[in-house]
């Protein structure tokens, strides 16, 4: 695991930064003032598995389609 050391001041070390877990954490809070309005204490599982999988598809221009022939298939 690699990290950087924000006590040292230090906010990138090559390829890693602090950048991508805001960036995640933006996403998600986004998602729940937009679609879902509040969370329950204990978030669902599912939830997070969707936000997931939402944060790695990003940039997939085909998500939709690739999810909707996933769902055929079964």
């Amino acid at each position: 695991m690699r990290w950087v050391d924000h006590s040292r001041e230090e906010w990138v070390r090559g390829d890693v930064h602090t950048q991508t877990i805001e960036s995640v954490w933006s996403l998600f809070k986004r998602s729940i003032v937009g679609s879902y309005h509040h969370l329950s204490v204990k978030p669902s599982s599912g939830l997070l598995d969707e936000m997931e999988c939402r944060y790695n598809n990003r940039e997939n221009p085909y998500l939709f389609r690739d999810t909707i022939l996933k769902l055929v298939e079964k």
